[in-house]
């Protein structure tokens, strides 16, 4: 699932800002498209970041961590495809994109790029 503050970097929020700005639109009968972008800083350039999916060091001496874009739809899949109500079932998929660029902080992973996808399938009855 997505994480709040971005699905890549999945940042502890000590010693941390972050700008985030998306956008939900609904799309076919039974989903929808979420994109949302982040730009992370850390509050003390020479502090730590908690809890950092990213494995490269910082250097200490720079903020800018980096931006992160989340791309996630979600879709009902009865009420999209005509099953609902065959039972007590309830089916839901979710695909989520996402992308992180590094930023000065991570010095000679300047610039390096992460990525993460998942499809999640959850049955309900």
């Amino acid at each position: 699932s997505m994480n709040t503050y971005g699905s890549v970097l999945r940042p502890e929020l000590s010693n941390l800002h972050v700008f985030t700005a998306g956008y939900s639109m609904p799309v076919f009968a039974a989903s929808d498209v979420t994109a949302v972008y982040h730009y992370y800083r850390l509050a003390d350039s020479e502090g730590a970041l908690r809890n950092d999916s990213i494995d490269a060091p910082l250097n200490g001496t720079d903020a800018s961590l980096g931006h992160g874009v989340d791309l996630m739809m979600n879709t009902d899949m009865g009420r999209e495809f005509g099953f609902e109500g065959t039972g007590a079932l309830r089916v839901d998929a979710k695909i989520l994109l996402g992308a992180f660029r590094a930023g000065a902080a991570y010095g000679p992973a300047d610039d390096e790029m992460a990525g993460r996808g998942v499809f999640e399938l959850r049955f309900r009855y």
